[in-house]
């Protein structure tokens, strides 16, 4: 899970580096025809020299950019899977400790609304339940890779929204510079979900370790 998780850290920084010199050209294309805002993509045809490379640019980005589609629904199956056992793990250590039903666990990340707040309940719970007894749980990882996680998805319907949108060069540029951000969260968000894939698991090995097996039957 950690090693099909990271795939998506090199990715995204071949999409900044793409995103970066898409950025670069577009910023020379406002101080070769002036007025940024102005420049409508009516005028492509006047690019001159500068359109052969406008149009590399922005063929690489799209490239690049569409580079993790085929690895996402991996990622994603594989992840729920490995979330949908942690959590039978975790109602074995603590029964009573889970706010959200079993079924929650791959439910919740598909209906709308009620994602962008029951999987990070379901983590917590996890977390939660797999920390030793009577320890304080600290939930900074999962919060922190959970705020991540939201924040590069809402970016990146933004993003993409105003990309559709841009009628000028300025507006496609401050739609470039909405989805790099994106793609930078997203980057940190892949670091944080290794760091509490790899933290979860290993505390319940340890709770599996260190548990009192039941007592046989008389």
């Amino acid at each position: 899970m950690v090693v099909l998780l990271g795939v998506f850290i090199p990715v995204d920084v071949l999409i900044l580096a793409a995103g970066g010199r898409y950025l670069r050209v577009l910023g020379e294309l406002a101080a070769e025809k002036g007025e940024f805002g102005g420049s409508t993509f009516g005028s492509f045809e006047s690019l001159g020299l500068f359109r052969a490379e406008f149009v590399a640019a922005d063929e690489d980005y799209s490239f690049y950019g569409n580079l993790s589609s085929p690895l996402l629904p991996v990622v994603a199956v594989a992840f729920l899977f490995w979330f949908f056992r942690a959590r039978i793990n975790g109602e074995v250590f603590t029964p009573d400790g889970h706010r959200r039903g079993r079924l929650w666990t791959v439910g919740a990340w598909v209906v709308p609304i009620v994602n962008l707040w029951f999987p990070r309940q379901i983590a917590g719970d996890i977390w939660k339940a797999g920390s030793p007894p009577g320890s304080r749980v600290s939930h900074v990882v999962v919060n922190a890779w959970w705020g991540m996680w939201v924040a590069t998805n809402v970016l990146g319907i933004a993003g993409s929204s105003q990309m559709r949108r841009a009628e000028a060069f300025g507006e496609l540029r401050a739609a470039v510079r909405t989805l790099l951000l994106s793609d930078l969260l997203d980057a940190a968000a892949a670091v944080l979900a290794i760091v509490f894939v790899w933290r979860l698991t290993a505390l319940q090995h340890v709770r599996i370790n260190t548990r009192t097996p039941l007592p046989e039957p008389a």
